[in-house]
């Protein structure tokens, strides 16, 4: 099988400065997830999903592994190429040790996606999403995130379940790759993934309905309704991990939401490490992502924790929400 290295190694990377970098960053990446992989299998028996006590800069309170997490992507990505980082769990950009004309790229990620789900058995994951610095011998500085997400030039995910899975984009397709553990190696499971235009799953926190405006009741009662054109009603599937509900939904077709609401004005999810990356691989699948009205990718954030409201999935559905 063809593993993640000799994937990347096949690949032309036209248009980016210097391809052995962005290899080498992603396969960075990719040793990040093998290392988080079995700390997320542990958590059960060792209780690391307890509180610590703690508060990220969003203000909620952090998880043993959220932190570890964090340390493990921070410690080996401040070796890498990457000259400044974002983090869920870091209050400020965090500098690196390149130097010397060798900060290629911004990166952002969240560490462990969907941490609420621990202590249940339930698929948490890893984001992240990569940046070309326009000058790779300048400082870096926070400011350089303050850009459209259609300047990605590399995304991925991680899902930590069954299998530990890594899907990645660095702008020729959308690739599936599965941790052989006994190798230690990411090798490739599909290639070239599409998201079906329309699909049957509507995923949301239905929980939040009395909040939503009349555009999303709206759409959600269309998704409810007999339509037999669309093959509506539509099935309701919700695991509260962005990684997974949105994974399923590039496999079988769906739409995933979590808009704006009366308790968050600019919905939850962060649009730098969260938001953006998802909507660059879910695009690069020939999907669509927007926050109701502007797609992700053209909007511009204006400070690195910015929270920003999320429709992603099948292009026909996340349209049809726009227009509800």
């Amino acid at each position: 099988m063809i593993t993640l290295k000799e994937k990347l190694q096949e690949n032309k990377f036209v248009g980016v400065r210097n391809p052995d970098r962005l290899k080498d960053t992603i396969g960075r990446l990719a040793f990040c997830i093998s290392k988080v992989a079995p700390l997320v299998r542990q958590q059960p028996i060792k209780d690391l999903s307890s509180f610590t006590g703690n508060k990220n800069v969003q203000g909620e309170q952090t998880q043993w592994l959220d932190e570890e997490a964090n340390r493990i992507f921070k410690d080996e990505m401040s070796r890498s190429y990457c000259g400044i980082m974002v983090s869920e769990e870091e209050e400020a950009g965090v500098v690196t040790e390149a130097s010397d004309g060798r900060a290629e790229y911004l990166l952002s990620y969240d560490p462990l996606d969907g941490s609420s789900n621990l202590g249940i058995n339930i698929p948490v994951g890893s984001i992240f999403g990569i940046w070309q610095r326009s000058d790779p011998k300048a400082p870096a500085t926070e400011k350089e995130f303050l850009q459209p997400g259609r300047n990605l030039i590399a995304a991925g995910y991680s899902i930590y379940g069954p299998a530990t899975m890594l899907v990645v984009t660095w702008g020729n397709g959308v690739h599936e790759f599965v941790l052989n553990e006994l190798k230690g190696e990411f090798v490739l499971t599909a290639e070239s993934l599409e998201i079906p235009t329309l699909g049957k799953i509507y995923s949301c926190n239905e929980g939040n309905s009395s909040a939503w405006d009349v555009k999303t009741k709206k759409f959600i009662e269309f998704c409810k309704s007999r339509n037999e054109e669309l093959g509506a009603p539509w099935g309701a599937r919700y695991v509260g991990s962005l990684v997974a509900d949105f994974h399923r939904n590039m496999k079988k077709g769906g739409i995933f939401l979590y808009p704006t609401d009366s308790k968050n004005a600019r919905g939850k999810l962060r649009m730098l490490y969260e938001c953006i990356p998802m909507a660059y691989i879910c695009a690069a699948a020939g999907g669509k992502a927007s926050d109701g009205k502007t797609n992700i990718l053209d909007l511009l954030p204006t400070q690195i924790h910015e929270r920003c409201p999320l429709i992603l999935g099948s292009k026909e559905m996340v349209q049809r929400y726009e227009n509800s």
